[in-house]
């Protein structure tokens, strides 16, 4: 019997496969950064990026009353916000 022992039967053909996964956004953070300053009371910004969601908040609270907003515009300066991936805003 086992006795407590793991056993694990792997076949000869197991392949592993690896996916590359992008270190940035596609998004540019120039294009978020004037639609944030601009437009970012309707949530124009975070539509851009694919946060379709929050977008929507934004849009029915004025961005968050403003402080929405504001924080956005910091995160985007920082080079913090990120997209719907989580994939941050560099170029």
């Amino acid at each position: 019997m086992n006795n407590g022992e793991y056993q694990f039967n792997a076949t000869p053909h197991t392949k592993i496969v690896i996916e590359d996964k992008p270190s940035a956004s596609p998004k540019s953070k120039t294009t978020a950064l004037l639609l944030c300053f601009l437009l970012g009371t309707i949530g124009a910004h975070r539509f851009y990026v694919g946060k379709v969601g929050s977008g929507i908040v934004w849009l029915f609270t004025f961005g968050c009353f403003g402080f929405g907003v504001l924080i956005d515009f910091i995160k985007l300066l920082s080079n913090t916000f990120t997209d719907q991936n989580g994939l941050p805003l560099i170029k």
